[in-house]
C-alpha cells in the first residue's frame, strides 16, 4: 500500500517548495497560511490551536518526520 501527500509538500524534503507553491498559487497571503494548517490537521493530527502556537521550527520539525514515515511505508510496499 503505497502513502501519498502533497506532491509539493513531499518532493524533495523543502519547505521552500511548499513556500513557492503558496505564493504562486494563492493570490493571497494567507492561502498559504491555510495549506500548512490543512497539512499539520489531516497528516500530523494537529489540533488548530496547536498549529498556531508552533513555531516555524516546529512544524518542519514534524513535517520532515512525516515525510520520512511516508518514504519508509513506501519503501517497503
Amino acid at each position: 500500500m503505497r502513502i501519498s501527500c502533497d506532491a509539493a509538500l513531499c518532493a524533495g524534503g523543502s519547505h521552500k517548495k511548499v513556500r513557492g507553491r503558496g505564493a504562486a498559487s494563492a493570490g493571497k497571503p494567507g492561502e498559504y497560511l491555510n495549506d500548512l494548517l490543512g497539512f499539520a490537521t489531516v497528516h500530523l493530527g494537529w489540533q488548530p490551536e496547536s498549529f498556531w502556537r508552533s513555531t516555524p521550527s516546529e512544524f518542519w520539525a514534524a513535517f520532515l518526520v512525516f515525510q520520512k514515515k511516508v518514504q519508509a511505508i513506501n519503501a517497503s510496499s
